[in-house]
């Protein structure tokens, strides 16, 4: 027994704290690594390897994200073969991001171990409803935007919905990761749709009315 406790020598012992909250949530854990920090550096446990963990997967998430944003304008770019299509192309993407951070925010959701990894795949799959409807446009034309929804608009929102059920039937899961990644993949996939629906076309229509003007 006292071989776990006391080392060889009988100079120094080992102290167990257990915490007295939840230790998943996040921001008490933050608090507990750093009390534990004042009473030495050597600690370990759970709290400080998860939270260093947390850090690793969160910089691996950023540049994953990063990456995969870049190579999607450079598909773009090779598919458009113009650099002002290509930016339009990533527009709804890039707000579609910034309003699903905004809910989750507004929810109190956070980025989890599991759920970001889910990061590239919104940046996969909610570039596609901007692309096709650019596609459309200029087949028709950029005045034309009755007919675009008329027809690439009901196959965006079909497949945006089929999209949702798949990744919903993960709410079910008993894994509480699945579930922040169900979350997180359908918040995506439903704000990529809006701002491709709503706010492309006000920016085809703005960008069309400048240079009639």
């Amino acid at each position: 027994i006292t071989d776990r406790f006391i080392n060889k020598k009988g100079d120094r012992f080992l102290v167990t704290i257990t915490h007295k909250e939840q230790v998943w949530d996040m921001e008490f854990m933050k608090r507990f690594n750093k009390q534990m920090e004042r009473i030495s550096d050597k600690i370990t446990g759970t709290p400080p390897l998860f939270i260093r963990l947390v850090e690793l997967i969160g910089q691996d998430g950023v540049r994953a994200g990063v990456l995969a944003i870049v190579v999607v304008f450079l598909v773009l770019l090779a598919d458009f073969r113009r650099f002002s299509m290509a930016f339009i192309g990533l527009i709804p993407l890039l707000t579609g991001a910034v309003w699903m951070v905004g809910i989750m925010s507004l929810f109190g959701l956070q980025l989890t171990l599991v759920n970001v990894m889910g990061i590239p795949m919104i940046i996969g799959i909610g570039i596609d409803d901007g692309v096709h409807l650019l596609h459309r446009y200029r087949i028709e034309g950029w005045d034309k935007a009755r007919i675009v929804f008329k027809s690439t608009g009901r196959a965006v929102l079909l497949t945006s919905l089929t999209t949702m059920a798949g990744f919903g039937s993960l709410l079910i899961a008993q894994y509480r990761g699945f579930i922040s990644l169900s979350v997180l993949l359908i918040l995506g996939v439903i704000a990529c749709f809006i701002t491709s629906v709503i706010f492309l076309p006000a920016l085809v229509s703005f960008i069309m009315d400048r240079k009639k003007s």
